[in-house]
Order: structure tokens, then C-alpha cells, then sequence
């Protein structure tokens, strides 16, 4: 009876052992998501921050290039009037 008990509780021991190991992997794996999911979370919030960056890129582009074409037809329209003025001087 006696030896019964004695492997009984050795029994329990080792099943506490494992319960304690396998809540201390459950720990580690714990706090690597909790890691991973902090480090999306930022890549998530980088990424925000870099669309709208880009949206208002695209935004000042488009605008740069219409500023352009208006200047080129300025310069178009004030070289074709000097020329005309040059031929009307001539």
C-alpha cells in the first residue's frame, strides 16, 4: 500500500512538473504574440502614415504639374506675342 502511494505521488509530481512546463511555454508563446501583435499594430500605423504621406505627394504632384502646363502656355502665348511684336517692329 504503502509503494502505491510512494508512485502515486511521484505520479503527481512529474504531472505537476509538465503542468508547470507547459504553462511556462504558454507564457513564452503568450508574449510572443503579444510582441508580434505590438509589432503590427505599428507596421499598421507606419503604413497609415506613409499612405497619406503618399496621398499628399500625389496631391502636390498633380498640382505641380498642372502649374506647369499653365506656364508653358504662358511662355507659349508670351514668345508667339514677342515674335508678333518683332514682325510688327520689322
Amino acid at each position: 500500500m504503502s509503494g502505491k502511494l510512494t508512485v502515486q505521488e511521484e505520479q503527481i509530481i512529474e504531472l505537476f512538473e509538465k503542468i508547470g512546463a507547459v504553462e511556462e511555454e504558454l507564457n513564452r508563446v503568450t508574449e510572443l504574440f503579444t510582441d508580434s501583435k505590438n509589432e503590427l499594430n505599428q507596421c499598421k500605423s507606419d503604413l497609415q502614415s506613409k499612405t497619406q504621406e503618399l496621398e499628399t505627394t500625389q496631391r502636390h504632384l498633380q498640382e505641380t504639374k498642372l502649374q506647369l502646363v499653365e506656364e508653358e502656355y504662358i511662355t507659349s502665348a508670351l514668345e508667339s506675342t514677342e515674335e508678333r511684336l518683332h514682325d510688327a517692329a520689322s
